[in-house]
């Protein structure tokens, strides 16, 4: 269970309408995907004990938070200092820094790179890396 924050609250309510345990472990469970059993991918299900207005809350939570996982725009910057000035390298997604680190070093970065990991516009992590 993520750690319960007054941003997630409002992030939750401000996609699903209202919020109770049951919209949040629903949310909880949008956000982990398919189940992976063998080789084959399952839809993830309710709580058996869930029934009526428990089991509306807990798709609503589930459903909210697929539309906002695929919603969310994931990117990485890489900003160092290059032969001509600054150098500025943008990945779609979360990448490892490994490979954009040794790319830019052969383009002729120096010293340190910053690494900004972006999500709808906002640093979420930053990490500093030598070249």
């Amino acid at each position: 269970m993520a750690k319960l924050t007054q941003e997630l609250i409002d992030l939750i309510t401000e996609q699903v309408g209202r919020f109770n345990t049951d919209v949040l472990t629903g949310w909880e469970t949008g956000l982990q995907g398919k189940q992976r059993i063998g080789s084959r991918l399952y839809e993830r299900h309710a709580p058996a004990h869930l029934e009526g207005q428990r089991y509306a809350d807990w798709l609503a939570g589930k459903v909210a938070a697929q539309r906002y996982k695929d919603s969310i725009r994931r990117e990485t910057h890489f900003a160092g200092h290059g032969p001509n000035g600054a150098m500025l390298v943008v990945r779609k997604g979360w990448v490892a820094r490994g490979k954009v680190i040794t790319q830019m070093e052969k383009a002729g970065a120096c010293g340190d790179v910053l690494v900004f990991y972006m999500e709808n516009g906002k640093i979420k992590r930053t990490e500093r890396c030598g070249i």
